[in-house]
């Protein structure tokens, strides 16, 4: 496996701080190969047969991306920001999958075998402009897409246009609302496009779509926050309308579930969010807490006998950091996701728990931090049931599990490289902020 990442930046200031131009070229490669080797046995009419497969997988995959940004502040309270930019990426995939019934004796199956070629380029143009008058402010966007895509034999390209509308309305002791329009793409990446066939289950083959579309989503958002010295709260109601849902679907051939994805539909939900923001103890506790709440509403599909769906959820997260003495911090991180459903079934509720500790000696020079992601062994474990036309499957999951790690660093010379916007140094607050749950 190999990775590298070449950049080049560039600024210009006409005037330092209030108007300028910058530009930046990034280029990004990376190789790896893998193998794997399945074992399965059937027994049908009292005979037992056995198959051994090995499977290998090349990847070679390269991006490349150019974007120069202009900004000009008219004054303190009024700004244009324009750009444009490029994103490119070359991705090359190849699988091969060799058959046996003896241990060792390998053969290619060249059905099985998957050149995949995938090329996706996006040419961006956007703009915005902000200004604020008295108790009001607004920032009002533009941007523009033209996405062109190549995956093997499949070619397609579009135009698309997402505007943006950001209104502020400041009000007396420390309140404020808000009120935001977005229009939002998601481009289906990974995975979900690589036609790759996963037949680590033989009854269960797992692969990809390049001919998916991107989900486009039109969000309303309203915000109400409150301040106080050492409390935040946040409130906010939102509905969200998508078109081109991706989702996974399930078709048994041949006695073998199929598992791919699907533009099929469209959904459309509504909830409301509340998030709060603590300094509890004299600083020794910083707390946030979100909870949600929402309704979830997903379009029928006739070709795969989908029909539509309606359900309300809730999702809960908390994260503490606790400064346990001047030298010694911990964080710790939990949330929970209640059970929702999908096109074809129903998801099992999910939570977990990450926890870590942070010390610091020589001046504060040397920092050891120990991390435990996963401390209840839960976050890869799922129960899904999935149905259809003519089929009903429950699954069970589970991988990896809890991880730990262990981070030593030694800092040379002054790195606090300046302060805050509340004047403080950032090593100051630095201490939890760097316990890396995310291995």
């Amino acid at each position: 496996m190999g990775f590298y990442n070449l950049s080049a930046d560039y600024r210009h200031y006409f005037v330092k701080d209030k108007h300028e131009i910058s530009a930046n070229i990034t280029h990004r490669g990376q190789h790896n190969a893998s193998a794997s080797r399945y074992h399965d046995t059937n027994q049908s009419g009292g005979l037992v047969s056995e198959l051994f497969q090995k499977q290998t997988v090349t990847n070679h995959n390269n991006s490349f991306s150019a974007q120069v940004d202009y900004l000009n502040k008219f004054s303190k309270k009024s700004r244009l920001e324009a750009g444009m930019k490029a994103d490119l990426a070359f991705n090359r995939s190849f699988d091969q999958t060799f058959d046996s019934t003896v241990i060792n004796g390998w053969a290619e199956d060249p059905d099985k075998t998957n050149p995949f070629n995938y090329q996706e380029q996006v040419y961006a143009a956007y703009a915005s402009y902000g200004n604020q008058i008295r108790w009001f402010s607004f920032q009002v966007g533009l941007r523009g897409e033209y996405t062109l895509i190549n995956a093997n034999q499949y070619k397609n390209d579009y135009f698309q246009v997402y505007p943006t509308a950001y209104l502020s309305f400041t009000l007396p002791k420390e309140n404020e609302l808000q009120l935001n329009y977005t229009r939002r793409i998601n481009r289906p990446r990974g995975r979900r496009i690589n036609s790759f066939k996963d037949r680590s289950d033989q009854t269960n083959v797992t692969y990809g779509n390049p001919e998916l579309m991107p989900e486009f989503a039109n969000v309303v958002e309203f915000n109400y926050l409150k301040n106080w010295d050492r409390h935040t709260l946040t409130a906010s109601l939102y509905y969200r309308y998508t078109e081109n849902v991706i989702e996974q679907v399930r078709i048994v051939k041949q006695d073998t579930m199929n598992t791919t994805y699907e533009n099929i539909t469209y959904a459309q939900n509504a909830g409301a969010e509340l998030v709060a923001k603590n300094k509890l103890f004299r600083d020794y506790l910083d707390l946030t807490t979100s909870v949600s709440a929402f309704y979830y509403q997903l379009g029928g599909n006739e070709e795969y006998h989908i029909s539509k769906t309606e359900n309300f959820s809730w999702r809960a997260k908390i994260n503490a950091g606790i400064r346990i003495i001047d030298n010694l911090s911990a964080q710790i991180s939990a949330n929970y996701n209640s059970p929702r459903l999908i096109a074809q079934g129903k998801v099992s509720h999910k939570y977990s728990m990450d926890i870590g500790f942070k010390a610091f000696f020589l001046k504060r020079k040397l920092s050891l931090t120990v991390s435990v992601r996963d401390l209840l062994n839960s976050r890869f474990r799922s129960d899904d049931t999935t149905y259809g036309d003519n089929f009903y499957q429950e699954a069970g999951r589970t991988s990896n599990g809890r991880t730990y790690r262990i981070n030593l660093s030694y800092k040379f010379g002054d790195m606090k490289g300046g302060k805050n916007k509340k004047g403080k140094d950032r090593e100051e607050n630095s201490e939890t902020e760097d316990m890396d749950f995310d291995f």
